[in-house]
């Protein structure tokens, strides 16, 4: 899954050193098998041993040197978990191998496939010991057919090397700033980037799919063939239906002129105001009075934390710097009509798709990233709410009573005339196609499970973010992003299905039911226990 090192764009690197990792705390107890810590002392059955030596695949058991590297976490505020073993294939044919060997095992034993490994609560390492791990960096070729404006990109692949691979041909895909994020969940998920008001969300552009089923049977998904598992997985592919190997992606040229912003306002009065300037131009009914269609960012707000300024509207522009500043107008008109002007601007033009990538993700052929531990929560706001100065001054004082826990807020903007919700909502699993901000609370200094107070107290403060987020319409469909996993919800009465998956939940538990009976794949939050 995904997790995307939140789209912060210029002004996040600026703001805070966020990545897209996700919190962790201890599971509710006694519930449910899968609820449980982690013991140490999991281990794979001899008859699974023993089908796996017979594989071909490279294995790594707790006793191999290699181990202790690959049972990482990427998100150092996890307890530890330990794997029962790690299954690195080389194809998809191995893949299906290992499949086959678990599906053996009748259930007893559960498998998790891991892309990039950056899911928030760590559930690519298994929800408890002993799981098999498929880790699929191998899977990692890219091979884009230029004629048909396509590309097929392995389930192992990161979004870094994946952009530099696609610019290096002249083409590009919406998706998150973190280079390191496998592509692989991060689509499966949605896959949000600077670029999604233009184009979509990765999961949009995905023609067709290679998926290995619980059975270990290899099968093509796309709008003609497996039309369940292609209506599940665009939304809900995570662990639950199997292990997807290979996308094929349909592309969008590669901008010529591209435009990276940031737009820095001081105080949170200001912010106060940046937003509602901001909800203007994203819930107006008419294209021409809302944003420019080749404009994408989102508004990222710490508070007053004594850096010189509590928010900025940052993203991509694509087109010239005179283009840009013609679309930014209303914008900036928005702002002068609510009392407020930036107090600084930032416009970088490139003439380089890799160079404005690069600028904001950093290197694109990162592959590895140091554990960092972080904690973080969803909210799509539903397209009927409207904040007034009261209602998001409110939020304001929220973030800022949370500021020392490397607290941010950001609100992605959406909207009516933006390519996701252009989408139908039963196209995919991803029914969210009404939505005004795709946000991310996120605490890049959360602290360590062997702190639980501290954890707590953050925990605490989150919750009067999001419930002063939602005090302005309680009765609205607030729902959740599936790739900011929060697994603080299950030791909550809370419907975390519905807000997750929405009406897509039955026909989702209907299609698990039918090709995962034993569930094989599962963890805490999949659709099994939705």
């Amino acid at each position: 899954m995904p997790a995307i090192r939140s789209t912060l764009s210029t002004a996040a690197a600026l703001l805070v050193a966020s990545s897209s990792a996700f919190p962790i705390s201890p599971f509710e107890p006694a519930s449910s098998s899968l609820l449980t810590r982690a013991d140490g002392n999991a281990t794979v059955s001899s008859s699974l041993q023993s089908c796996l030596s017979k594989t071909g695949v490279e294995l790594s058991y707790p006793d191999a040197d290699s181990f202790s590297t690959l049972d990482t976490q990427q998100n150092a505020a996890l307890p530890p978990r330990k794997p029962g073993v790690f299954a690195i294939p080389s194809d998809e044919t191995g893949v299906a191998a290992v499949v086959k060997c678990v599906s053996a095992e009748n259930g007893s034993q559960k498998i998790s496939p891991r892309s990039g490994g950056h899911s928030y609560t760590g559930y690519t390492l298994g929800s408890e010991d002993g799981w098999v791990v498929v880790d699929l960096k191998k899977l990692n070729a890219i091979d884009t057919n230029k004629d048909a404006k396509t590309a097929k990109v392995g389930a192992g692949s990161k979004l870094g090397p994946m952009a530099a691979a696609l610019a290096k041909d002249g083409f590009a895909l919406p998706h998150g700033t973190c280079p390191t994020v496998g592509t692989g969940g991060h689509g499966l998920g949605g896959g949000y980037g600077l670029t999604s008001y233009q184009w979509g969300f990765l999961m949009d552009h995905i023609s067709s799919m290679r998926l290995v089923k619980p059975d270990g049977t290899i099968v093509t998904v796309n709008a003609d063939e497996e039309q369940d598992l292609w209506w599940a997985l665009r939304g809900a592919g995570s662990n639950n239906f199997g292990i997807v190997t290979e996308f094929t992606y349909t592309l969008e040229d590669a901008p010529k002129n591209v435009v990276n912003y940031a737009h820095q306002f001081k105080t949170n009065d200001d912010c106060t105001k940046a937003f509602l300037a901001m909800q203007d131009l994203t819930t107006a009914e008419s294209a021409d009075a809302g944003w420019s269609k080749n404009i994408g960012g989102e508004l990222l707000i710490t508070g007053d934390t004594g850096i010189g300024y509590s928010c900025a509207l940052s993203g991509q522009f694509l087109g010239t710097k005179d283009e840009y500043k013609k679309a930014m107008k209303l914008y900036n008109d928005a702002c002068s009509a609510r009392g407020v002007t930036a107090s600084s601007v930032s416009a970088k033009e490139f003439t380089s798709w890799a160079d404005a990538l690069t600028d904001i993700m950093g290197k694109l052929d990162t592959t590895t990233v140091a554990p960092e531990a972080y904690y973080a929560k969803s909210l799509v706001t539903p397209s009927d709410v409207r904040y007034d100065s009261t209602s998001f001054g409110t939020v304001m004082s929220a973030i800022q009573d949370a500021k020392d826990y490397g607290t941010s807020l950001s609100y992605a903007f959406l909207g009516p005339h933006s390519a996701p919700n252009q989408v139908p909502m039963n196209a995919s699993s991803y029914v969210h196609r009404d939505s005004l901000y795709l946000s991310q609370l996120y605490s890049y200094n959360f602290p360590k499970n062997n702190d639980n107070g501290g954890q707590d107290a953050t925990y605490a403060a989150f919750d009067k973010i999001i419930d002063a987020a939602q005090a302005v319409k309680p009765d609205a469909k607030w729902a959740g992003y599936v790739n900011y996993v929060d697994n603080q919800l299950l030791v909550k009465i809370f419907d975390w299905g519905h807000f997750y998956y929405g009406s897509a939940v039955d026909r989702l538990q209907e299609i698990k039911n039918k090709v995962d009976p034993n569930m094989v794949f599962d963890f805490p939050m999949g659709i099994a226990h939705a």
